[in-house]
């Protein structure tokens, strides 16, 4: 079996990565898990005959194959993500007084909403995650000093279906989405990792064209009769020494045009000639 092929189509699902971000991605396969843990819960209500809950289960789905099918094609979700956490947190509500209450399916969902909330809320703890956690608490005390309120399940067996089939879809669920997020966190890690060593590099190999590289700063004592320079010990040297010991420069003697009239008249004459002549050929 192609693994590859199967991870590309499933990632092909979710959202190309070259266009759409990981948060769209995240969205989507959130949006798209739900339509499928809705379907699973649907044909598992239809055959126990929990009208109630079916019509929950069809708006989840419609909901979630909506908002995935906009964010696919739209590359858009930011719009969506207040909406569909509302609609999630009624839809889970309304469910927990036609399931049996906090001993049914309904209350491993408010895990889902709280994974949601983490992801796409920027401060989650400070308004959602509270907002869940009171929302849970009043459910349990709703349920307990008003018991009437709540729906029991018609048998053991439906009573074990419900909560079996609840604590499957939000494993999968949560874990998809922990295991994207996780897997984009290594990939960010693995990059910083590389940035980091190829930054280490860099600055050794800066610092160690800095240590070859000699500049010449601050002033320098110049005699100015025999042009001998001083050195940070005290010591005169001639220039071309100075410049030798302190640069990578190597120094070539030669001639120029006014010493060589000055000093060496002759030869000048013949330099200037066969300067000429070269020319005169070229």
């Amino acid at each position: 079996m192609n693994y590859k092929k199967i991870f590309g189509f499933f990632s092909l699902l979710t959202g190309n990565p070259s266009t759409h971000t990981f948060e769209n991605r995240i969205f989507n396969t959130t949006m798209l898990s739900i339509s499928i843990a809705g379907t699973i819960l649907l044909s598992y209500d239809i055959f126990v005959g929990n009208i109630i809950s079916q019509i929950i289960d069809i708006s989840c789905i419609l909901y979630s194959l909506s908002c995935y099918i906009y964010s696919l094609k739209r590359n858009h979700y930011n719009k969506l993500i207040l909406p569909t956490f509302i609609f999630l947190y009624i839809s889970i509500t309304s469910g927990w007084f036609f399931n049996n209450g906090i001993h049914g399916g309904m209350p491993f969902f408010f895990f889902i909403l709280s994974c949601y909330s983490c992801v796409f809320f920027k401060k989650p703890f400070n308004i959602s995650i509270p907002f869940i956690i009171a929302t849970v608490f009043t459910l349990i005390a709703v349920e307990f000093f008003y018991p009437e309120f709540v729906t029991s399940y018609t048998s053991k067996a439906h009573h074990f279906l419900d909560v079996s089939a609840s604590i499957f879809i939000c494993l999968v669920v949560n874990g998809i989405s922990i295991h994207i997020i996780y897997k984009r966190y290594e990939i960010e890690r693995n990059l910083n990792k590389t940035m980091l060593n190829q930054a280490i590099n860099d600055k050794e190999l800066i610092e160690k064209s800095m240590n070859e590289i000699q500049i010449l700063r601050g002033l320098l004592p110049l005699c100015s009769h025999c042009k001998k320079i001083k050195d940070d010990k005290g010591v005169w040297n001639q220039l071309e020494i100075f410049i030798q010991n302190n640069s990578e420069a190597q120094i070539s003697h030669s001639l120029c045009p006014e010493c060589a009239r000055t000093y060496y008249p002759e030869f000048a004459e013949k330099m200037n000639f066969w300067k000429t002549k070269a020319v005169q050929e070229q």
